[in-house]
């Protein structure tokens, strides 16, 4: 199994919390905790990194132990040393202890990580296509085009009355309500995925940018980046 740097692990955090405000109800819960996880990850990573590596008492961590007797010709009998530490790193290994708790952190993040591959490149592949309405007016799952079943989850009773809710029959998407579902799916039709902190705008200035930029454009940074925000605030904007 490949281990996932710390690197990779910010990555994977940046891109649940965006997934987690992107989706609603059950799927925003739980992209929310998935980076959670991750970031728990990450701290019990730096944890580990800060403290000093276990030496047993016993095999010095060579797995190897002194039984007390001597063989015929002099030296120690060894015996399997009954620690559970696991052998040091050698001199030109710098990789941290093995912990239980961490690869199992690191097999759920891989898992985690596929999962996330997959709706992003579902989401970029259908962005700015239609969704279409079925014979009882529910609306295609924005992220994959599948069929919605209105009572396609089924969670726990509420006074006797089962809690369902729409589920998408491919990709497995839901929703808390067929309300919710269809606000959703239109809401998404025929937009594409902005992080936060961009902006989408024309290849070709329209003519009130180019207005703002000659207007604003000195010469000095300062003054072209005043110009560039003139521009980005009257540019149009074809999510909203």
């Amino acid at each position: 199994m490949s281990t996932i740097s710390n690197e990779v692990l910010e990555k994977l955090s940046v891109r649940y919390r965006l997934l987690a405000k992107i989706h609603d109800g059950n799927e925003s819960q739980a992209w929310e905790e998935s980076a959670l996880i991750v970031e728990e990850l990450l701290a019990l990573r730096k944890e580990r990194e800060q403290e000093e590596p276990f030496v047993c008492p016993k095999c010095g961590n060579t797995g190897l132990a002194d039984s007390g007797g001597v063989q015929p010709w002099g030296e120690p009998i060894l015996i399997e040393c009954d620690c559970t530490a696991p052998p040091a790193p050698g001199a030109d290994d710098d990789s941290l202890p093995y912990d239980p708790q961490i690869a199992e952190y690191e097999q759920m993040m891989e898992a985690e990580q596929a999962q996330a591959d997959t709706t992003a490149q579902q989401f970029e592949s259908l962005a700015g296509k239609a969704v279409v309405a079925d014979e009882n007016g529910n609306l295609s799952c924005p992220f994959c085009g599948g069929r919605c079943d209105p009572n396609g989850w089924m969670g726990s009773y509420d006074d006797g009355v089962p809690m369902c809710g729409p589920e998408c029959e491919d990709c497995g998407a839901t929703a808390n309500s067929i309300e919710e579902w269809n606000r959703r799916s239109t809401a998404l039709a025929g937009k594409a995925v902005v992080p936060e902190g961009w902006k989408l705008v024309p290849v070709e200035p329209t003519k009130e940018m180019i207005a703002k930029m000659r207007y604003h454009n000195g010469g000095y940074d300062k003054h072209i980046k005043n110009g560039y925000a003139a521009m980005l605030a009257v540019a149009p904007e074809p999510c909203k």
